[in-house]
């Protein structure tokens, strides 16, 4: 399961999906994209929080994901957070 999307360049950007016990931050590029990639997500459904943070101020989103039950690579882009 890839999750990407943009924001302010540089800021801190942290996935969490809590069912999975899953949190991992990381910081946006130059131009404010961010990636995730996670392999091994068990079929199901998922509510996945993305928030970024850059010079005190913060935006959050959150929503419902979808793994399907297939071993193909899926995609969820997040974007302008």
């Amino acid at each position: 399961m890839t999750i990407f999307g943009t924001t302010s360049p540089d800021a801190l950007v942290n996935i969490k999906i809590p069912e999975l016990t899953l949190s991992i931050a990381r910081t946006a590029d130059e131009n404010g994209r961010f990636i995730f990639t996670f392999n091994d997500v068990p079929p199901g459904v998922y509510m996945l929080f993305v928030s970024a943070m850059k010079d005190g101020s913060a935006n959050e989103t959150n929503q419902l994901i979808g793994v399907p039950d297939s071993p193909a690579v899926e995609e969820m882009s997040v974007s302008d957070i």
